[in-house]
Parts: C-alpha cells; sequence; structure tokens
C-alpha cells in the first residue's frame, strides 16, 4: 500500500476532477496522505471501479498538454491534467489483485486458522494462554528463574494458578498423588510440575507407541531446553514426604500416648500412696489417742480408789500396816508391779470399813 501510494501519487496527483468519486478535499491523489486513505478504503475493492472512472479521462474533458496550478498558472508537462487509461487499468487492476485477492484473504485465512486451532485447543482442555499464565505465576514465586520451587511453597503456587491448571486448596493430596520428585534442598524443577499439571487436566492417557515415543522426543527436548535439571539428584518424592510426615506424626501421636497414660499411673499410684499414708496416719494417732485415754482412765480409778480407803482406828491402820509388811515381799526397786488391792485388808474385816 505504501508504494501503491506513492505511484499513484506520481502518475494521478494533477488530474483534474470535473465530479464523480473524486474531489478536492479527501478522495483524490494529491498527497501522499490523501493517496494512502484512499487506498485503504480500496484495500476492500468496494467502489474501486467508481476510483477508476475518473482516471480515465481525457480530451476534451481536460488539457492534454498543461496542468493548472493552485494560483491559476498553466504549467506545460505531458499528459498534461489528463489521465492515463493503460497505466490506470494496470495500477488499479494489480492493487485489487494482490492486495485484496491475496494478501487480505491470507490475512482472514491465519485468522480463521488460529481460530481453529484455538478452539481445537479448548476442546482438548489446555491452550497457549494457560501455559503463559504458568510462567506468569511461577516468577512470583521463582524470581531469580531458577527453574526450582520450593517443597514448602508447592501447595499455594498450584492454588494460585487458574484453571484449568490450578488446583484450589486443600490440594495436598492430590499433589501427594503426583508422586513429584525432590532434589537437593527440598527442591522441585518446574517441568515436573506442569507435566503433571497437565496430567491432571488431560486425564489418563492410553500408553500406545506413539505415545511413548514422542515422550521420549519430549524428555530429549527438556533435557537439552533444561540442563539443570538433568543435572540434579532425585532424593524424595511428594509421595515419600507425606508417608514420612504421617510417619512422624504417629510415632509422635503414640509418644504422647505412652507419656500420658505413664503421668495417669504415677498420679494413681501418688494417690493410693497418699491415701495409705493418710490410713496409717489416722490408725496411728486413733490408737495413740485410746492408749491416751486408757491410761488417763486407768490413773483416775486407781486415784480414786487409794483417796477413798481410809481405816477408823489406830489399831486397825496398825493391824494394816502389819499385815502389809508381813504379806509384802522383797521386790527390785527398778520393777514397777500393780499393787494387790486383795491384800490390803483381811476377808474377816467389815464391809463397812472399805468404801469402794
Amino acid at each position: 500500500m505504501f508504494i501503491y501510494a506513492i505511484i499513484g501519487m506520481s502518475s494521478f496527483g494533477n488530474l483534474k476532477i470535473v465530479g464523480g468519486v473524486l474531489d478536492e478535499d479527501v478522495v483524490n491523489f494529491k498527497t501522499f496522505a490523501s493517496s494512502f486513505v484512499l487506498l485503504l478504503r480500496l484495500s476492500t475493492s468496494a467502489g474501486w471501479n467508481d476510483i477508476l472512472e475518473p482516471l480515465l479521462i481525457q480530451p476534451p474533458d481536460c488539457n492534454d498538454q498543461y496542468i493548472t496550478r493552485p494560483d491559476g498558472t498553466l504549467y506545460k508537462q505531458e499528459n498534461g491534467d489528463c489521465g492515463t487509461p493503460w497505466l490506470a487499468y494496470f495500477f488499479m487492476c494489480s492493487y485489487i489483485l494482490i492486495i485484496f485477492l491475496i494478501i487480505i484473504n491470507t490475512y482472514i485465512a491465519v485468522i480463521l486458522e488460529n481460530f481453529n486451532q484455538a478452539h481445537q485447543q479448548e476442546e482438548v482442555g489446555i491452550t497457549e494462554d494457560d501455559f503463559d499464565m504458568f510462567y506468569v505465576v511461577w516468577e512470583k514465586y521463582d524470581p531469580l528463574a531458577s527453574q526450582f520451587l520450593k517443597y514448602e511453597h508447592l501447595t499455594s503456587f498450584v492454588a494460585d494458578l487458574e484453571e484449568p491448571l490450578g488446583i484450589p486448596k486443600p490440594n495436598e493430596i492430590a499433589l501427594v498423588a503426583f508422586d513429584l520428585p525432590i532434589v537437593e534442598g527440598d527442591k522441585i524443577h518446574c517441568l515436573d510440575i506442569l507435566m503433571n499439571l497437565v496430567k491432571h487436566v488431560l486425564g489418563r492417557v492410553e500408553e500406545t507407541e506413539e505415545f511413548r515415543q514422542l515422550k521420549t522426543e519430549l524428555e530429549l527436548k527438556f533435557s537439552e531446553t533444561f540442563p539443570t535439571r538433568v543435572k540434579t539428584t532425585k532424593t524424595s518424592s511428594t509421595m515419600m514426604k507425606k508417608k514420612e510426615d504421617v510417619a512422624a506424626k504417629t510415632l509422635q501421636r503414640a509418644w504422647k500416648s505412652w507419656k500420658t497414660q505413664k503421668s495417669l499411673r504415677n498420679i494413681t499410684q501418688l494417690a493410693k500412696l497418699q491415701k495409705s499414708q493418710e490410713e496409717e496416719a489416722a490408725l496411728t494417732s486413733q490408737k495413740g489417742n485410746s492408749i491416751i485415754s486408757l491410761g488417763r482412765r486407768l490413773s483416775s480409778a486407781l486415784s480414786q480408789f487409794f483417796s477413798s480407803s481410809r481405816p477408823t482406828s489406830a489399831t486397825s491402820r496398825a493391824s494394816v500396816k502389819s499385815s502389809t509388811a508381813l504379806t509384802r515381799k522383797p521386790t527390785k526397786k527398778n520393777t514397777l508391779q500393780v499393787p494387790s488391792v486383795g491384800s490390803l485388808y483381811s476377808p474377816n474385816q467389815h464391809k463397812s470399813d472399805i468404801d469402794l
């Protein structure tokens, strides 16, 4: 269009406008801008024959020797302000043929092809926009472009992705089922995450010979594109991490349960021991109180007995002393014996002399 605008301006810029579609303002070939706008209008082939007709003007409607300048003076030029029919036919027909029938239709064919491909990708479930979205989100978690993601950020990263690749939280079970390989430093490569997400969206793919061959070619291509992924060593996986986590939690629960049971047994034993000590202390205190009470009652009874036993005459007291002296046996000084009540008085003594 740029080339044809220059050719039209140089060939038909001085053309005499006598009416029709051409005018003095916009629809003409006098300047490059107006020539380009006119050709842009003709690129759809609408009304091109109406533009061709004024380009075929011939005498006596025009002067074939002179052109009229804006100030009214005449300037001699080949063909004057008349048109050149053969050049006008070639110019307009070649322009319509190249611009409309070839270039414009090629653009339309490319647009339709892209639309068809996009429609097919949408039917599959994943489009190129989804991959672009994946790398846009990846850039937030890996600003240094190391191609690796920390294992602890995996659930948040997948949750931030839009559908169909994204999996909202809680997504731990789905990521464990992917069995993603984990390399040194608890990191996961972006390609492993992307491939497993694609498999998750597409579902189960049939393992055919063509599929295996395609997978081999992809792995070779990826090994060339991602050399850092080939040099890494797998240390674990998301499945193994989950198993280790479950095993650790099981051991912790068992340890806490054992400690709780041990504490309960210790508390029970301490409670039993304290109770037995309290019972023993209560029993000891009760025995001591009984002995003290018995001693007090015995001392009181003896005091009452000896204080109330008095003879009525001196003879009786003398006889009592003599009989006591005769009947008392020699004992050791350090031996404590309870006095015999029956030996203090003779059996023949009158009962009134004893006040019990």
